[in-house]
């Protein structure tokens, strides 16, 4: 927690500075198993298709849509972004547990993309927390509050 919140910090200006934002978020915030959910694969990662109001991932994408940031499900690599992407253009918010929140922030310095760091509220992925899975969550005021938005 405490390196999320040091590079976040770190990062601040360069991450404000950038014209475009993307929120990447862990496809354990997703509503429905993976079978059913209708999100389509971009170069980015998957890309929320609105199967399931309820669904954290379609709340977070329609608040973008409305604010003017992307969002993508990713599970814990910012490879997607390639080497190329440290023009200073693109800012990016990583959501994600404790575990990979922190490598995520080394991984966008070392592509040259400033990055925000956002814990999950509790836990649960199968990937690494949970077999089966459990739905995860996050702190929407504070997704505001780091993307500059009221």
């Amino acid at each position: 927690m405490l390196g999320t919140e040091i590079l976040s910090r770190a990062y601040r200006q360069r991450f404000l500075s950038a014209k475009r934002k993307i929120v990447i978020v862990p496809p354990c915030m997703r509503a429905q198993p993976e079978e059913k959910c209708k999100a389509i694969q971009t170069p980015f990662g998957a890309k929320c298709q609105a199967c399931t109001p309820s669904c954290r991932v379609h709340q977070i994408t329609k608040l973008g849509e409305k604010r003017g940031f992307e969002v993508y499900m990713i599970p814990d690599e910012l490879r997607v972004f390639g080497s190329g992407a440290g023009d200073g253009s693109l800012g990016v918010v990583g959501v994600a547990c404790a575990l990979t929140n922190w490598g995520g922030g080394w991984d966008a310095d070392s592509i040259g993309v400033p990055a925000q760091g956002l814990l999950l509220d509790h836990v649960g992925c199968k990937y690494h927390w949970d077999r089966k899975g459990i739905l995860t969550d996050i702190n929407l005021p504070q997704l505001a509050k780091i993307l500059g938005i009221k």
